[in-house]
């Protein structure tokens, strides 16, 4: 889980300095790529800069996930535990769209990952309230048997 929140978080770094052919100065103004900067702006190379190191922690934060998950989806395989293959898959497959997926993947990602960290997937969905016992359950109460009265 931390792994997915430091990816998240590196990704909203990448994509607050650099998107879209535009990059975020220090007076918090976005400007073309083609613009250099200025005193006010600060140097273009800077917000580059900081967006590849956000860039290269979220591809390496995936990476460390993904080994994660394979390992965890192929020792649920092992074990016959079929569902829990099944979300070590879809773990990788969020992850990937999270962190290739640019602003859409990320916010996506992002809702996946906290939807997972409040255990939406970690228990069935679909309960009934009430389960019918299979047999009678025998407890302490008494019922007296009728009073037959002969008729005359």
């Amino acid at each position: 889980m931390g792994l997915n929140a430091a990816g998240f978080v590196s990704s909203g770094g990448e994509y607050s300095n650099v998107i879209n052919g535009s990059w975020r100065g220090v007076n918090g103004k976005w400007n073309s790529l083609e613009w250099g900067g200025n005193q006010w702006t600060g140097a273009r190379a800077n917000a580059l800069s900081k967006a590849g190191y956000f860039k290269l922690a979220s591809r390496g934060f995936f990476v460390v996930g993904t080994g994660i998950s394979l390992y965890q989806g192929g020792d649920a395989l092992l074990n016959g535990n079929y569902a829990g293959a099944a979300k070590s898959g879809l773990d990788i497959g969020m992850g990937a769209f999270a962190t290739f997926g640019g602003p859409p993947g990320w916010i996506i990602g992002g809702g996946y990952f906290a939807l997972d960290a409040l255990g939406a997937f970690d228990r069935p969905m679909i309960t009934s309230p009430y389960n019918p016992p299979l047999y009678a359950v025998p407890d302490n109460t008494y019922v007296a048997p009728r009073i037959i009265l002969p008729l005359r």
